[in-house]
């Protein structure tokens, strides 16, 4: 992900009145956080300018769930916006959601033999460019002062330039010219400790968690049926306990969090919790899907809320919401062709891995209620 900014900031001193304009290329754009979610990773990016007359400005995106815009943000302390940046995040054109961290780049040994040097020496150079970046580019700011690293490598790393290229050119290129390619890395910006880039498999393996953790809840999730038939012989459904109100709060944490995604999808309207100053929507599922959806969102959350809350009706609920995730699934599968914007691609699934945790902690939160929490 890449912050694009574009436009001129004017800003007015409360106290003066003067007017003070701000350029985009004023602002350097950092990682300054990450933290798990429901969703998965929450990154903030920031850029901070130190005005002369009017003190800290700050400017701030957040990515959540991965792949995607969230909300935005302009602190401009005592002074007043007269008008901001258009400033948002978008993929790179280097990111690749299905690409692969090979090496060789699928050429044989005999193939390197027949490039020159200043050949081999190129492409190594520009896979590491690929794979690897400027931790300052991402990677939020050490916290722990007593740290070895100015960074929390919390995506993998740091990496050595010349380690890294060993390990994946080598017994295919001459170690003498492996270490010119280390030596042109490094030179280029006067970098040591590299952070993964996007096409990093460090990065894609959240990934991978996410998905894999998905895949253990599928599993270990109790049939439906299985839990009716509990609530119809339950002599009493107990709400209250630790288990339950920990539950619950989990289950209404991710329809906080997916309820503004089905709307960015399917150009509904939202009430969720993942800010309102989002970027425009990226329609990529039918409406009367995202309407399907909702529905049954809000009839979980309405009894989530309750003080009473009616099981049969959630239960209900999530078995229609697990069949239409799988029409989304359905639908993203005969349309990816069409599809063509790494945006969507991402919305997309994370609207069907949000509606899979959400089908997941709905029914942890009545197995809790029923008296055998399956976590």
């Amino acid at each position: 992900m890449i912050v694009i900014c574009t436009g001129v900031a004017i800003l007015e001193d409360h106290q003066t009145g003067r007017h003070f304009q701000i350029l985009p290329d004023e602002l350097d754009w950092d990682v300054v956080d990450g933290q798990e979610r429901s969703m998965g990773l929450e990154t903030h990016y920031q850029a901070t300018v130190e005005h002369v007359d009017l003190g800290t400005l700050t400017w701030n995106l957040w990515e959540y769930p991965v792949g995607l815009q969230n909300k935005s943000s302009t602190e401009v302390g005592q002074a007043r916006i007269i008008q901001d940046f258009d400033y948002h995040l978008e993929h790179s054109e280097e990111d690749d959601w299905q690409g692969t961290f090979n090496a060789s780049e699928a050429i044989t040994k005999e193939d390197w033999a027949v490039l020159s040097k200043e050949e081999q020496i190129e492409r190594m150079v520009e896979w590491f460019n690929r794979m690897f970046e400027d931790p300052q580019n991402q990677t939020p700011y050490a916290i722990d002062k007593d740290s070895p690293h100015n960074y929390e490598y919390i995506w993998g790393g740091p990496y050595d330039a010349l380690e890294e290229l060993s390990d994946q050119f080598g017994g295919i290129v001459p170690e003498e010219v492996i270490n010119e390619a280390a030596e042109i890395v490094q030179d280029q910006d006067g970098i040591f400790d590299w952070a993964p880039s996007s096409n990093h498999p460090d990065m894609r393996r959240h990934a991978d968690d996410a998905m894999a953790e998905y895949t253990w809840e599928v599993d270990h999730t109790p049939a439906l049926e299985d839990i009716r038939q509990k609530i119809r012989n339950a002599t009493g459904i107990r709400f209250g306990s630790t288990d339950e109100i920990v539950a619950r709060r989990d289950l209404l944490s991710i329809i906080q969090d997916l309820e503004p995604l089905v709307a960015r999808a399917t150009d509904l309207p939202a009430h969720g919790g993942m800010g309102h100053n989002q970027p425009p929507p990226e329609v990529v599922i039918p409406q009367n899907i995202g309407i399907s959806i909702n529905l049954n969102i809000n009839i979980i959350q309405t009894e989530a809320l309750s003080e009473s809350p009616d099981t049969e009706k959630v239960v209900e609920a999530v078995s229609a919401l697990e069949a239409t995730r799988r029409e989304v699934v359905d639908f993203y599968q005969k349309t990816i062709e069409q599809v063509k914007s790494i945006g969507s691609k991402a919305l997309a699934a994370a609207i069907v891995g949000g509606i899979g945790k959400l089908v997941w902690r709905a029914i942890t939160w009545i197995s809790a209620a029923l008296g055998f929490p399956i976590l």
